[in-house]
């Protein structure tokens, strides 16, 4: 199957060569987003995560060694980071995402159930669990 890219039809092979990626990779990824410069994109994040090309705190690390550092699951922070394209946002949603699913958020200074905090500040927790899903901060889903 040839694809045109950069004004030319190419294989994914040709493609995959031309960009140094993973010929399998790159399949992947255009299955999923069905753009082949989306494709690449995607590609070549996942290739440099995987090689260890992340700069977190002056560093090239992998995933794996900031999650490690970080006390979350690598899976967790591979997706936030995937959907974040920030490390220092993936770590953060990460976090968010590990405490929510544990119940317990830390929250001034103190480790509290969502419910807590609610009660504590005077809003719905309903509506407080809501804005919470959508911002990664409690302290902004408080606010609002």
């Amino acid at each position: 199957m040839k694809i045109e890219y950069k004004g030319e039809m190419l294989t994914f092979n040709a493609i995959a060569k031309k960009e140094g990626l993973n010929l399998s990779s790159l399949k992947s990824a255009y299955e999923r987003t069905g753009d082949i410069y989306k494709a690449i994109e995607l590609a070549k994040e996942r290739q440099a995560t995987f090689r260890g090309n992340i700069e977190y705190n002056g560093e090239l690390v992998s995933l794996s060694d900031i999650s490690a550092q970080i006390n979350v699951s690598l899976s967790s922070l591979q997706r936030a980071y995937r959907e974040m394209k920030d490390i220092y946002k993936a770590i953060e949603l990460s976090k968010k995402r590990q405490s929510t699913r544990k119940g317990m958020i830390e929250y001034n200074g103190e480790t509290l159930s969502i419910n807590a905090i609610a009660k504590k500040e005077g809003v719905s927790i309903n509506s407080l669990k809501r804005v919470y899903k959508e911002t990664p901060n409690i302290y902004d889903a408080v606010r609002k």
